[in-house]
């Protein structure tokens, strides 16, 4: 049977753990994410390059490589674009995260302050459900940060084939357009 107590652990450990994911995407997963990107890029210029080896020398290969990495073209208004849409996105996650403290502490609240000491109602201890939500919050936290350090991070999304088979598409375009 389910009573106050309980209900009021899982109300408080949903709005910790959804609380705490939104931060931690924010914070952490978002450098997380920029490092994997990196990463995927040098696996496809390599991938790119590494096809070249019966055609071009060692070195032929690795100036191609510096000139492929060294490609900065300017991306001023889609950053710009990117950043605004970022910043809507993150306020809408700090929205979220208000009214899901706000309604979580409320409920939490509400059934601390009704419970009665029979049936349901069993009285409780706050500072015994707090700890056991942080407990939880914790283990949320630990695991987070395990999967997208050792993880996540190491997952390629990048197809070097689909990637190459564009760079065929887009110069046999070129040639017979």
């Amino acid at each position: 049977m389910i009573n106050s107590q309980l209900l009021a652990q899982v109300v408080l450990q949903v709005t910790l753990s959804s609380i705490f994911i939104c931060l931690f995407f924010f914070t952490y997963g978002k450098t997380q994410e920029e490092k994997s990107m990196e990463r995927q890029i040098e696996f496809l210029i390599d991938d790119l390059v590494g096809e070249t080896g019966t055609i071009l020398s060692p070195e032929q290969r690795e100036e191609i490589r510096k000139y492929i990495s060294n490609i900065n073209p300017d991306t001023s208004a889609e950053d710009e674009q990117v950043k605004q849409s970022n910043t809507l996105v993150w306020k809408k996650t700090v929205k979220f995260m208000m009214v899901m403290g706000i309604v979580g502490g409320f409920v939490v609240y509400r059934l601390w302050k009704q419970s009665t000491g029979q049936g349901m109602w069993k009285s409780f201890s706050i500072k015994q459900t707090v700890f056991e939500a942080l407990l939880a919050l914790c283990v949320v936290a630990l695991t987070e940060y395990v999967f997208l350090t050792y993880l996540g991070s190491e997952y390629i999304t990048i197809s070097p084939n689909k990637i190459k088979a564009q760079i065929l598409r887009n110069i046999s375009d070129y040639i017979y357009a």
